[in-house]
C-alpha cells in the first residue's frame, strides 16, 4: 500500500477519535486504533529481534506514527473539557 494514502487513512481515524462530540464513532475509532497496534507491533520481548527485511520497514514506519501521533491522542482526549468521564463509552475509551 502507498505509504501517503496509509498514513491519511490513519488520520482520518485519529481525527475521529479526538472528536467527543459523538462517543460511539469515538469509541469505534479508538477500538479501531486498538487492534492496529495489536496486530501490527510486535511483543515488546520481540522488538530486539531480527524480523524478516520486507515486514521491518512497515514495522519501524507504523512504529513511529503510533509514537508520534497515536500516544499523544490518548492524552490529549481524557483532558478535554467536553469529555465526559461518567458516560460508559468514555470510560472504555479512557480505558484504552
Amino acid at each position: 500500500m502507498n505509504r501517503a494514502q496509509f498514513e491519511a487513512v490513519l488520520d482520518s481515524i485519529v481525527q475521529y477519535a479526538i472528536d467527543t462530540s459523538d462517543a460511539v464513532i469515538e469509541k469505534l475509532a479508538f477500538s479501531v486504533l486498538n487492534k492496529m497496534v495489536v496486530v501490527w507491533t510486535p511483543p515488546f520481548d520481540q522488538l530486539a529481534v531480527a524480523q524478516d527485511i520486507s515486514t521491518r520497514g512497515f514495522d519501524e514506519a507504523f512504529g513511529q506514527y503510533v509514537t508520534e501521533h497515536l500516544l499523544p491522542v490518548c492524552f490529549e482526549v481524557p483532558r478535554k473539557s467536553e469529555f465526559d468521564f461518567t458516560d460508559a463509552q468514555s470510560r472504555l475509551v479512557n480505558s484504552w
